[in-house]
């Protein structure tokens, strides 16, 4: 079930870009939910896109196991889920015509960005929100829905949500833009981030107001 959150993107060269969100394999053999960032060129002739599989892969296998399928085929053979990502997915290409993402972390709350610069293999990264196994300051805060990026002056630039503890009974939502100096921003660093607009009146939830409120 590829396809969810489908963002495009097309090279000077006429090459077409797409990223997606592969939820999960249905089949009479089995069900299985993935929640993967997938990336890859659509091949005119063939009608499809040649997927790769991103981020959302689950951790490297350490014990001496093999994968329950061929480890060179579809998620290296894996069926078991990693975190559930590649939500919200948006595509961008630099001047090299090479692909960015910007994508939402649904399970650890946070806006993450993949980007293959120099070779065909993809960087990720965390941009906003909590990192992989750790943990907010605000516990509440959310970062990353209904991620936007857009190319200004050949650097990235992506606009994106996030809600957080309030006070007062209220939650805060905020949209967000994150601004890369450089067009191959490869860390977390090499952006600065700005509030565009703030509402301090959002209704409370559980993840960010105190019991009570």
């Amino acid at each position: 079930m590829i396809g969810a959150y489908t963002s495009v993107a097309t090279a000077a060269d006429g090459t077409i870009w797409v990223a997606g969100y592969n939820d999960a394999a249905l089949g009479n053999d089995g069900s299985y939910q993935y929640g993967d960032l997938v990336v890859g060129k659509y091949d005119a002739s063939g009608q499809k896109v040649g997927w790769t599989t991103v981020d959302g892969l689950p951790p490297p296998r350490t014990d001496g196991t093999c994968p329950d399928n061929d480890p060179t085929g579809w998620r290296g053979g894996e069926t078991d889920p990693g975190d559930d990502v590649g939500l919200w997915t948006s595509i961008q290409l630099n001047g090299n015509g090479r692909p960015m993402v910007a994508y939402y972390d649904a399970t650890n709350h946070a806006l993450k960005f993949a980007a293959a610069f120099d070779s065909d293999t993809f960087g990720v990264y965390t941009l906003a929100g909590a990192p992989p196994g750790g943990k907010p300051a605000d516990p509440g805060e959310d970062a990353g829905r209904y991620a936007k990026m857009v190319v200004v002056n050949g650097n990235p630039v992506i606009a994106f949500s996030v809600t957080e503890t309030g006070t007062g009974g209220h939650e805060r939502s905020k949209v967000v833009l994150a601004t890369a100096n450089s067009a191959t921003p490869h860390d977390a660093t090499a952006w600065t981030f700005q509030d565009v607009y703030v509402d301090e009146t959002d209704p409370c939830r559980a993840a960010t107001c105190s019991t009570g409120q």
